[in-house]
């Protein structure tokens, strides 16, 4: 199931001024992908470009379409500037002599002189980062994974009153978690999505360069990987994922409760970007049954359920006995939530936020996770954690069991209280504080 980096040529739009990564210049350009020496005869393919691209700060986001031979393929929505990705299925009529030429359309916007952000007079559009190509064969192999996934999520760990709305048995893990908080009992639930899955499916599932651009690249930035780079160890980076799959594995063995991709989840249609995004949730799903046979039925969850807890007034409701919450996240919440949750004792560790939409001065991996782990301190048997740090977050969790504390791996809510952070929280805004 490997997917192939791919040379590629700028033809039209695009600027003459930098060595690499170049930008388009106007609402138009174009480019030609060379997939000659992986793309098997006949058939068809699914290209992703991962580009960056020019979004005003006076702008919420930007919209930019691909298409091929006049006709528009895909269109997407974009709301940061770094870490994007478009996926395009090509018609067979459509690769030309092992080549593809893929238009490129933007919604008009100002230059960065025009903005007041620069001097640079330029309309700038997007700067490819990468290509990739998967051909129709690999393709529908990755989806028959994804199918068995959905199934096994579906008949093992869902059951039928899961399978149409994952959030059905939201109030039993209200009761769960109030039970522990009022018991003092130890307690960890972690999360796996897409990201953890592609971390946790390498190298067998997913290349060493999938997860370093998507994972270890899209949370903690290039910095990271100059970091592993620098250690003395033999291939740092393979080392590295490999520590990182390992911690998470184990703080899903000792978890008491998950939260994993629904059945809902593995609806993918004939959407390729879904496709290439749910093998991940594939993976999550396939790694949480190997890793947690331990536990019940009725302690699997939605990955998603958190947000839609809070909003029910749940999360607030099965921590009004606790008497002290410590809060692990990007931004200092405790001013909002105290009145919340009715707590006057809070705690707060900082961990940098998400490299892709907050662009930290530091990064989580691989070293400063360590200096959280050493600060982590749980006042008393049964103190309440909240932790939203990532793939790390389920390690933070792990120690905090292993110290005593309650932890629940809220993960992106804290994006949805702050207004900061990953794109998709923020968008809800009944979340916000």
């Amino acid at each position: 199931m490997t997917i192939h980096d791919v040379s590629y040529t700028l033809l039209n739009g695009w600027s003459l001024n930098e060595k690499h990564a170049k930008w388009s210049i106007g609402p138009e350009s174009s480019v030609e992908i060379n997939c000659d020496s992986v793309l098997q005869q006949g058939g068809y393919a699914w290209v992703t470009i991962y580009f960056d691209i020019y979004i005003p700060r006076s702008r919420s986001g930007r919209r930019v379409s691909f298409g091929s031979a006049g006709i528009q393929l895909t269109s997407k929505q974009c709301y940061s500037r770094t870490g994007q990705r478009a996926t395009i299925q090509i018609p067979e009529n459509n690769i030309l002599e092992g080549r593809i030429a893929i238009d490129i359309n933007l919604e008009a916007v100002e230059s960065p002189k025009e903005a007041g952000e620069s001097e640079d007079i330029r309309r700038l559009g997007i700067q490819i980062t990468n290509v990739t190509l998967d051909d129709a064969d690999n393709h529908y192999s990755r989806k028959k994974i994804l199918a068995m996934a959905g199934k096994l999520a579906s008949e093992v760990i869902a059951g039928d009153r899961l399978n149409v709305d994952p959030w059905n048995n939201i109030l039993d893990l209200a009761n769960l978690i109030e039970e522990r908080v009022n018991s003092r009992t130890p307690f960890a639930l972690v999360r796996v999505g897409d990201g953890e899955g592609r971390l946790l499916g390498y190298p067998h599932f997913f290349s060493r360069a999938e997860v370093i651009r998507e994972c270890i690249t899209y949370q903690y930035g290039t910095a990271a990987v100059e970091e592993l780079n620098r250690s003395c160890v033999p291939d740092a980076i393979d080392s590295g994922v490999r520590q990182l799959c390992s911690l998470i594995r184990q703080s899903l063995t000792n978890a008491d409760a998950v939260g994993i991709p629904m059945p809902i989840h593995f609806d993918i249609g004939a959407d390729p970007d879904k496709v290439n995004g749910i093998a991940g949730f594939a993976s999550a799903v396939l790694s949480a049954v190997a890793s947690c046979p331990h536990i019940d039925q009725h302690h699997i969850f939605d990955t998603y359920i958190f947000p839609e807890m809070y909003r029910r007034g749940l999360l607030v409701d099965a921590l009004r006995a606790a008497s002290h919450i410590s809060l692990i996240s990007h931004t200092d919440l405790r001013a909002q939530l105290a009145p919340q949750f009715g707590v006057r004792d809070m705690a707060f560790y900082k961990i940098p936020g998400h490299q892709t939409f907050m662009a930290s001065d530091e990064a989580q991996f691989p070293v400063f996770w360590k200096t959280i782990v050493s600060r982590i301190v749980v006042p008393f048997q049964g103190s309440v954690f909240l932790v939203g740090a990532g793939y790390l977050g389920k390690v933070y969790c792990d120690v905090i069991k292993q110290r005593g504390g309650i932890a629940l791996d809220v993960g992106s809510l804290f994006d949805g209280w702050s207004g900061l952070g990953r794109v998709d929280p923020n968008e809800h805004q009944s979340l916000r504080l």
